[in-house]
């Protein structure tokens, strides 16, 4: 049996056949397209790309809402909020399975990653932005509406950088990777990606060092709020932060020593994800297998 995976990003559109066991079969990469139609076209790209399997899971960025299938709100993806994107799917891919990106990703975790260890854990991915999950005992939790898990949006700065929602001082604003780029831009003048700042940190280079401390430092600050709220078992940090988790995670417990006493005393391991740069495409071919919501 093959599973196929679909990951729709802000910037990338990854979608790749997965095993039961987790192994990434085979994969393809397009760039996110700028219109509707455009997005239409690559599915169905997509669906003639693979053969032979047995369910789709498709994650996408955004508001999810469950009861009308349909994104309510994107903000790096506008042309997507209001989109039926439930019934487009439904007409390339029959039976697929859709839900936010954060929410297929805590599903990836659960099924093939680190969190088979665990009864319960919260997720945590941090890339343009930061959105997260709650597994808990069998399932995600995602609220009324299926919009749980916008922890990106929790405000950690009163005095911070504006949001692409509209509030100021959002825990991505301070901690995403989109907030590493603009820090280490402010800096130095220079613009470059995570992965280009992330090489120049482990080169020795101070500006680098320093931005990739304070990235993880406001981490921890926003993982204290939820820590103190969800008390979990265990977190996973996936997203591409979590490729470079050993230049953030002193500075990562500082923040969190600072801002969760519940953390003080329940210490529940703090992991990177098993996954890398496939966590899209298995998190979304777990969804679509055994996801539930």
């Amino acid at each position: 049996m093959k599973l196929l995976g679909i990951d729709i990003g802000g910037t990338d559109i990854d979608a790749g056949l997965v095993s039961p066991d987790g192994e990434v079969l085979e994969s393809k990469t397009w760039p996110t397209p700028f219109t509707l139609l455009d997005l239409e076209r690559i599915l169905r790209e997509i669906k003639h790309s693979f053969n032979d399997y047995a369910t789709v899971g498709i994650g996408i960025p955004g508001l999810w809402d469950e009861r009308l299938r349909r994104i309510r709100y994107a903000p790096n993806i506008a042309f997507l909020e209001e989109a039926p994107m439930g019934d487009i799917v439904e007409g390339i891919f029959p039976g697929a399975r859709v839900h936010n990106d954060a929410t297929v990703s805590t599903w990836g975790e659960a099924i093939f990653g680190n969190g088979k260890e665990f009864e319960s854990f919260l997720m945590i991915t941090v890339g343009t932005g930061i959105g997260g999950g709650f597994y808990y005992k069998g399932e995600v939790l995602t609220g009324l509406n299926g919009f749980a898990g916008e922890i990106g949006h929790i405000p950690v700065n009163p005095n911070g950088t504006e949001c692409g929602c509209g509030s100021r001082g959002c825990w991505e604003t301070e901690a995403s990777v989109k907030a590493l780029r603009r820090k280490y831009r402010q800096r130095t003048g220079r613009d470059l990606s995570g992965e280009e700042i992330a090489l120049r940190a482990r080169q020795g280079e101070g500006e680098a060092l320093q931005v990739m401390r304070e990235i993880g430092y406001w981490l921890g600050i926003g993982l204290g709020s939820l820590i103190n709220i969800l008390d979990p078992p265990a977190v996973v940090i996936g997203g591409g932060l979590s490729l470079s988790f050993d230049l953030i995670e002193d500075s990562m417990y500082e923040g969190l020593r600072d801002s969760s006493y519940v953390y003080r005393y329940s210490r529940p391991p703090i992991l990177p994800s098993r996954f890398r740069k496939k966590a899209g495409i298995l998190g979304a071919a777990a969804y679509g297998w055994k996801g539930k919501g």
